[in-house]
């Protein structure tokens, strides 16, 4: 069971830092958010902004690694 998780687990990270960076990143995604979310919890959403980034870049080359080793 460990084998099972330790191999789906940089892909996780990978998926949480693509979905995280595509969505602080694209201004229609925070144009959509503010008119229905409340600024303090955007605000505290896209304090996240740089751990999306870097789970996608660690979890991409990690998969990668993964996935070629």
């Amino acid at each position: 069971m460990n084998a099972t998780i330790d191999f789906y687990f940089p892909f996780i990270i990978f998926a949480y830092g693509s979905i995280m960076t595509f969505a602080t990143h694209l201004p229609i995604s925070r144009s959509k958010a503010e008119e229905v979310v409340h600024s303090e919890v955007l605000d505290w959403f896209y304090s996240h902004k740089i751990l999306g980034v870097v789970c996608f870049f660690v979890g991409g080359l990690w998969s990668l690694q993964r996935l070629l080793f």
